[in-house]
């Protein structure tokens, strides 16, 4: 049995590893490897995902470890609340997540076929309408997460 948990807001890893109490009092080794990174304590460890400024953005529990002691001393040094997947505040920060996902993806579409739409690509009518069709799709869902979210 597993169990995933967010921090309500990223923690840096670097800080972690710095935080003396954290590391000395609470006596939490971070643990680095090529196939997976974790926090042990006494036997027992809470794997992490990173995002790509090093901050701690997951929290995963497997097998039959108890993390209540690293999840308190996170919460407690890093003044954040760690939400579980069995609260409703998992999904609405998963929620969030798709639209900004979402919405760096037609960023990024934008950016790149805008400016260069009849100079650079050559598209014809039809590939222009597939372009914006697909922009339009991808708005569309970006509205049905929200409105989903917001019936809840």
């Amino acid at each position: 049995m597993s169990t995933y948990y967010r921090p309500e807001k990223p923690i840096s890893l670097n800080e972690i590893k710095e935080n003396f109490n954290f590391r000395d009092m609470y006596k939490i080794e971070v643990i680095q490897k090529d196939d997976k990174q974790y926090f042990l304590r006494n036997g027992e460890c809470l794997h992490f995902t990173l995002d790509d400024n090093d901050n701690v953005i997951h929290l995963q529990r497997y097998a039959d470890n108890n993390p209540s002691a690293i999840l308190g001393s996170l919460m407690c040094e890093f003044d954040t609340r760690i939400i579980s997947e069995y609260e409703a505040d998992y999904r609405n920060q998963e929620v969030d997540e798709d639209v900004q996902g979402i919405n760096k993806v037609i960023k990024i579409m934008q950016s790149n076929f805008d400016d260069r739409i009849d100079t650079e690509l050559r598209l014809t009518e039809k590939e222009k309408s597939m372009m914006f069709w697909v922009l339009y799709e991808m708005h569309k869902i970006k509205r049905e997460i929200i409105d989903s979210r917001e019936s809840r």
